[in-house]
């Protein structure tokens, strides 16, 4: 069973750090608010012994084996980071299930039958390049190095540089693919974004279908 209490006190302590000032959770990958974030999930993964690493654009993965080597994983998580000023649960309830699933599991001495990778993707929202999901783009060969080095930020510069300068190493995207043959599912828990859930009096909801998302750029 999990811990709750403990659930929240991960939510609390990462949406406690914050540009001064700021109303809500602000934290843009790749910031310092950032790397806090990251250095507090990268403790608590490999506490619940899980073999923990970054990737090349700064996904973090925690891995816990399985007993049947021949069988794909499951992966189980969601984003770090937020649109300025946004909820604190958003992407992050997703993180803190799967670092909470990881301790259990210790706890309880569980060794599933599929390796179990926790995840916690970079840039899902866009907030620095505008454009949404880059850390799993890349991970799915969505995008590569040549949209790394065309995405800019406010201050023109790519994402690339700031990858680098981050001390990631974006140069080895292709190295991290993920071939859709390794993986079985995929979980991800997550808020709501409205109140159907709320109103019906459920406290869970199963997603059949997701709201897709296409950006034309027309000249006329």
């Amino acid at each position: 069973k999990i811990n709750i209490q403990r659930v929240m006190e991960d939510i609390r302590t990462i949406s406690s750090i914050r540009p001064e000032g700021s109303v809500g959770s602000t934290r843009f990958s790749y910031s310092e608010e950032d790397r806090w974030a990251r250095e507090y999930v990268i403790r608590e993964m490999t506490g619940a012994g899980a073999h923990v690493w970054t990737d090349s654009v700064g996904n973090i993965h925690g891995r816990i084996a399985g007993t049947e080597k021949e069988k794909s994983r499951v992966l189980v998580g969601s984003h770090l980071d937020t649109v300025r000023n946004g909820g604190p649960l958003d992407g992050l309830l997703g993180v803190a299930a799967g670092m909470e699933i990881l301790r259990v599991f210790q706890e309880e001495k569980i060794k599933p039958a599929r390796d179990l990778e926790v995840i916690a993707f970079s840039e899902e929202e866009g907030s620095n390049f505008g454009a949404t999901m880059l850390g799993s783009k890349c991970l799915t060969g969505k995008a590569g190095l040549e949209e790394l080095k065309r995405l800019k930020n406010d201050e023109g510069i790519t994402a690339y540089e700031v990858m680098k300068k981050f001390g990631l190493n974006p140069d080895a995207t292709l190295k991290d693919l993920f071939k859709p043959e390794e993986t079985y599912a995929m979980l991800e828990l997550h808020i709501e974004q409205g109140q159907v859930l709320e109103s019906s009096g459920a406290s869970l909801g199963i997603v059949e279908g997701i709201f897709g998302m296409t950006n034309l750029h027309i000249t006329l």
